[in-house]
């Protein structure tokens, strides 16, 4: 099968990194080349357009992020972005014709219109799109062409939040969060050694984080924070002294690596998931370095046991309790570190690629 991969220009993901081409941009992004790889191994010959605009091409908005952003707006403002969707379908349909591609994969996003892939492309082209997020968390017009798609995959069940906002369900399917195998691994660096660590946001949808992480800065003096939102912690916070600012993918195995506890936070809400767990659950065990200590989600215990392979809390107080017992108790730390990675080496890209690739090919019978 030929696959063709519309990646998405994540320029958050290369924060200080100079990247001039796809392949170096490819090593940033570890979801899409996750999968890419993961269709490869799969036996599929996998293509890639890194390019999510007719009028801009990929290479403009590495170089010049801030000017692509702004150019971008402008074709939005102007009312262009139909026309840019339009224009850019097409060329992927020629794509298509060219390279005989019958299945595209992609993430949520807002540059392609799959009917106008169709009608344009001379072969039958199977399309999908990864669907990450919450229904309210996208806009109108991405929920509009939902049923265009032929699949659409979701980490975790949320159908019932679908069928809240009238969008049908029979083109959903459940592959779950993953990590990439080819990057996350054991890598040991002094930089990094930190007792306990958290890598996250803090935004709209994480209500409950700044407290649980400020309680976790006024108990443990090597405790580090990762990720974005600086600017939403009070003043007088502690956490804002262990905020250490962004944290790319490559550095994101470093500081699982040489952690002795990993924190994962969910969004709020999250028991409208009905299964499946977040990317970070995968990610932290694959590192085989921190313990995983995870708020309280009855999802996990479908790929985890309980203080066997991951740690639950669901208090802060219970959160802090256990952080101090398991600094105090490294052979049952490191012991339970090893369990989950044992217990995680299915839940890479690969083994989504491959359940992808299952689920086009049954329904293509069916037909």
């Amino acid at each position: 099968m030929n696959i063709l991969v519309l990646t998405k220009l994540k320029l958050h993901l290369i924060k200080g990194v100079k990247v001039s081409d796809l392949k170096e941009y490819m090593e940033n992004d570890y979801f899409f080349s996750g999968f890419a790889d993961g269709f490869r191994k799969s036996g599929n010959e996998v293509f890639i357009i890194p390019d999510e605009s007719f009028f801009f091409n990929y290479k403009f908005g590495l170089k010049h992020r801030i000017l692509y952003r702004y150019f971008r707006g402008i074709i939005n403002r102007l009312n262009m972005g139909k026309l840019d969707n339009f224009l850019f379908s097409k060329k992927i349909a020629k794509y298509i014709n060219k390279n005989k591609i019958d299945f595209i994969f992609t993430e949520l996003n807002d540059f392609i219109i799959p009917d106008v892939i169709k009608k344009y492309a001379d072969r039958k082209v199977l399309i999908s799109e990864w669907f990450g997020v919450f229904p309210e968390m996208v806009d109108k017009k991405r929920l509009n062409i939902l049923s265009q798609y032929d699949f659409v995959w979701t980490p975790g069940d949320i159908n019932e939040e679908f069928r809240k906002n009238n969008i049908s369900t029979k083109n959903i399917y459940v592959i779950n969060s993953a990590y990439n195998e080819k990057f996350l691994y054991n890598a040991p660096n002094e930089k990094f050694i930190h007792d306990v660590v958290f890598i996250g946001g803090i935004k709209k949808g994480h209500s409950e984080r700044i407290e649980i992480l400020e309680n976790i800065a006024q108990n443990f003096d090597n405790f580090a924070f990762y990720g974005y939102g600086e600017e939403h912690i009070p003043d007088n916070y502690k956490l804002k002294k262990h905020f250490k600012g962004w944290a790319s993918n490559k550095e994101a195995k470093y500081i699982y690596s040489n952690a002795k506890i990993a924190v994962n936070l969910l969004l709020d809400n999250y028991e409208r998931v009905k299964s499946g767990v977040n990317a970070r659950t995968f990610e932290i065990p694959a590192c085989r370095g921190a313990l995983q200590i995870a708020q309280h989600n009855k999802n996990i215990f479908d790929f985890f046991e309980e203080d066997k392979e991951i740690v639950i809390f669901k208090t802060i107080e219970e959160l802090i309790g256990k952080i101090k017992y398991y600094l105090d108790n490294d052979n049952k730390r490191v012991e339970i570190v090893k369990k989950a990675y044992e217990k995680n080496l299915n839940n890479t890209y690969f083994h989504r690629a491959r359940n992808i690739i299952k689920s086009i090919s049954n329904k293509n019978y069916e037909k």
